[in-house]
Protein backbone atom coordinates (compact mmCIF):
# COMPACT_ATOMS: atom_id res chain seq x y z
CA UNK A 1 0.00 0.00 0.00
CA UNK A 2 2.81 2.42 0.91
CA UNK A 3 4.51 1.80 -2.47
CA UNK A 4 1.31 2.73 -4.36
CA UNK A 5 0.92 5.92 -2.28
CA UNK A 6 4.57 6.87 -2.87
CA UNK A 7 4.22 6.23 -6.63
CA UNK A 8 1.04 8.38 -6.71
CA UNK A 9 2.77 11.23 -4.84
CA UNK A 10 5.73 11.08 -7.27
CA UNK A 11 3.43 11.15 -10.32
CA UNK A 12 1.41 14.07 -8.92
CA UNK A 13 4.61 15.88 -7.99
CA UNK A 14 6.08 15.51 -11.47
CA UNK A 15 2.81 16.23 -13.27
CA UNK A 16 1.82 19.17 -11.07
CA UNK A 17 5.03 21.16 -10.94
CA UNK A 18 6.37 23.22 -13.83
CA UNK A 19 9.17 25.69 -13.28
CA UNK A 20 11.12 27.81 -15.70
CA UNK A 21 11.79 31.28 -17.03
CA UNK A 22 9.99 33.06 -19.84
CA UNK A 23 11.87 35.89 -21.51
CA UNK A 24 11.75 38.15 -24.53
CA UNK A 25 14.08 40.77 -25.93
CA UNK A 26 12.21 43.87 -27.08
CA UNK A 27 13.98 46.46 -29.21
CA UNK A 28 12.47 49.91 -29.64
CA UNK A 29 14.27 51.62 -32.54
CA UNK A 30 13.43 55.08 -33.83
CA UNK A 31 14.84 57.37 -36.47
CA UNK A 32 13.98 60.87 -35.28
CA UNK A 33 14.41 63.95 -37.48
CA UNK A 34 14.48 67.49 -36.15
CA UNK A 35 14.06 70.50 -38.44
CA UNK A 36 15.89 73.76 -37.89
CA UNK A 37 16.13 76.90 -40.03
CA UNK A 38 18.49 76.12 -42.93
CA UNK A 39 21.20 78.35 -44.41
CA UNK A 40 20.89 81.02 -41.75
CA UNK A 41 23.43 83.83 -42.13
CA UNK A 42 24.25 85.40 -38.79
CA UNK A 43 26.00 88.79 -38.72
CA UNK A 44 29.34 88.87 -36.90
CA UNK A 45 29.02 89.53 -33.20
CA UNK A 46 25.41 88.34 -32.97
CA UNK A 47 24.84 85.53 -30.46
CA UNK A 48 21.83 83.34 -31.16
CA UNK A 49 19.83 81.69 -28.37
CA UNK A 50 19.75 77.91 -28.08
CA UNK A 51 17.00 76.22 -30.07
CA UNK A 52 14.97 73.29 -28.75
CA UNK A 53 12.83 71.11 -30.99
CA UNK A 54 10.48 68.34 -29.89
CA UNK A 55 9.40 65.19 -31.69
CA UNK A 56 6.94 62.61 -30.36
CA UNK A 57 7.46 58.93 -31.09
CA UNK A 58 4.77 56.31 -30.33
CA UNK A 59 5.78 53.21 -28.34
CA UNK A 60 3.52 50.20 -27.85
CA UNK A 61 5.01 46.98 -26.53
CA UNK A 62 2.08 46.17 -24.27
CA UNK A 63 1.20 43.05 -26.33
CA UNK A 64 4.63 41.50 -25.77
CA UNK A 65 4.52 42.35 -22.06
CA UNK A 66 0.98 40.96 -21.78
CA UNK A 67 2.00 37.60 -23.27
CA UNK A 68 4.68 37.14 -20.63
CA UNK A 69 2.35 38.49 -17.95
CA UNK A 70 -0.19 35.73 -18.69
CA UNK A 71 2.18 33.09 -17.35
CA UNK A 72 4.53 34.97 -15.02
CA UNK A 73 5.15 38.15 -13.11
CA UNK A 74 7.05 40.37 -15.54
CA UNK A 75 10.43 41.87 -14.68
CA UNK A 76 11.75 44.43 -17.14
CA UNK A 77 15.38 45.46 -17.39
CA UNK A 78 16.94 47.97 -19.72
CA UNK A 79 19.86 46.44 -21.60
CA UNK A 80 20.65 49.39 -23.87
CA UNK A 81 19.73 53.02 -24.27
CA UNK A 82 21.70 54.63 -27.09
CA UNK A 83 21.66 57.49 -29.56
CA UNK A 84 23.59 57.45 -32.83
CA UNK A 85 24.29 60.55 -34.91
CA UNK A 86 26.46 60.47 -38.03
CA UNK A 87 27.39 64.14 -37.96
CA UNK A 88 29.26 66.57 -35.77
CA UNK A 89 27.90 66.81 -32.25
CA UNK A 90 29.26 70.38 -32.08
CA UNK A 91 25.89 72.16 -32.32
CA UNK A 92 24.00 69.56 -30.25
CA UNK A 93 23.84 70.63 -26.64
CA UNK A 94 21.31 68.32 -24.99
CA UNK A 95 18.77 65.56 -25.54
CA UNK A 96 15.97 64.82 -23.10
CA UNK A 97 13.47 61.98 -23.44
CA UNK A 98 10.24 61.75 -21.49
CA UNK A 99 8.08 58.62 -21.48
CA UNK A 100 4.42 59.67 -21.52
CA UNK A 101 1.89 57.08 -20.38
CA UNK A 102 -1.60 56.57 -21.80
CA UNK A 103 -3.06 59.05 -19.27
CA UNK A 104 -0.63 61.80 -20.33
CA UNK A 105 1.66 61.58 -17.28
CA UNK A 106 5.27 62.48 -18.12
CA UNK A 107 8.09 60.33 -16.76
CA UNK A 108 11.65 61.56 -17.17
CA UNK A 109 13.44 58.68 -18.97
CA UNK A 110 16.83 60.29 -19.65
CA UNK A 111 18.79 63.50 -20.05
CA UNK A 112 22.20 63.91 -21.68
CA UNK A 113 24.49 66.90 -22.23
CA UNK A 114 26.72 66.41 -25.29
CA UNK A 115 30.35 67.29 -25.80
CA UNK A 116 32.16 67.67 -29.11
CA UNK A 117 34.28 64.61 -28.31
CA UNK A 118 31.35 62.20 -28.02
CA UNK A 119 31.56 59.05 -30.19
CA UNK A 120 29.04 58.34 -32.97
CA UNK A 121 26.99 56.06 -30.67
CA UNK A 122 26.46 57.14 -27.09
CA UNK A 123 25.13 55.00 -24.23
CA UNK A 124 22.73 57.24 -22.38
CA UNK A 125 22.17 57.28 -18.62
CA UNK A 126 18.67 56.39 -17.47
CA UNK A 127 16.57 58.20 -14.91
CA UNK A 128 13.97 55.41 -14.63
CA UNK A 129 14.34 51.81 -13.48
CA UNK A 130 13.20 48.87 -15.59
CA UNK A 131 10.21 48.43 -13.27
CA UNK A 132 9.20 52.09 -13.72
CA UNK A 133 9.43 51.74 -17.51
CA UNK A 134 7.37 48.53 -17.29
CA UNK A 135 4.68 50.30 -15.23
CA UNK A 136 4.28 52.86 -18.04
CA UNK A 137 4.52 50.52 -21.04
CA UNK A 138 2.30 47.70 -19.77
CA UNK A 139 -0.68 50.09 -19.67
CA UNK A 140 -0.84 50.29 -23.46
CA UNK A 141 0.33 52.74 -26.10
CA UNK A 142 2.72 55.39 -24.79
CA UNK A 143 4.83 58.12 -26.36
CA UNK A 144 8.41 59.19 -26.11
CA UNK A 145 8.79 62.95 -26.19
CA UNK A 146 12.27 63.66 -27.51
CA UNK A 147 13.68 67.16 -27.02
CA UNK A 148 16.85 68.15 -28.88
CA UNK A 149 18.58 71.41 -27.99
CA UNK A 150 21.23 72.91 -30.24
CA UNK A 151 23.54 75.87 -29.79
CA UNK A 152 23.83 77.45 -33.26
CA UNK A 153 26.82 79.52 -32.05
CA UNK A 154 28.92 76.34 -31.70
CA UNK A 155 29.24 74.38 -34.93
CA UNK A 156 26.34 76.13 -36.60
CA UNK A 157 23.13 74.64 -37.91
CA UNK A 158 23.59 71.92 -40.55
CA UNK A 159 23.07 73.41 -44.02
CA UNK A 160 20.27 70.91 -44.62
CA UNK A 161 18.41 72.32 -41.62
CA UNK A 162 17.90 68.80 -40.35
CA UNK A 163 19.44 66.63 -37.65
CA UNK A 164 18.42 62.96 -37.60
CA UNK A 165 19.32 60.77 -34.64
CA UNK A 166 18.84 57.04 -34.26
CA UNK A 167 17.48 56.14 -30.83
CA UNK A 168 17.59 52.57 -29.49
CA UNK A 169 16.03 51.24 -26.31
CA UNK A 170 16.81 47.56 -25.70
CA UNK A 171 14.57 45.91 -23.13
CA UNK A 172 14.71 42.45 -21.59
CA UNK A 173 11.38 41.19 -20.25
CA UNK A 174 11.38 38.03 -18.19
CA UNK A 175 9.36 36.16 -15.62
CA UNK A 176 9.69 33.03 -13.51
CA UNK A 177 7.00 30.41 -14.02
CA UNK A 178 6.13 28.00 -11.23
CA UNK A 179 2.88 26.08 -11.56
Amino acid sequence: MFKKFLALVCVLGVAGCIAGTVSDTIDVDNSISFSFPANVVVPAGVVLPTITQQETVPVDISDALSKIGKVATVHLSIAQNTITYNGSYAPIQNVTINLVDSQGNQNHLMNYDFSTSDPVTISLPLMMTGQQVYNVLEQGPANMQVFLTINPNVGGIPSSGSITIEQHLGLQASGDVSK
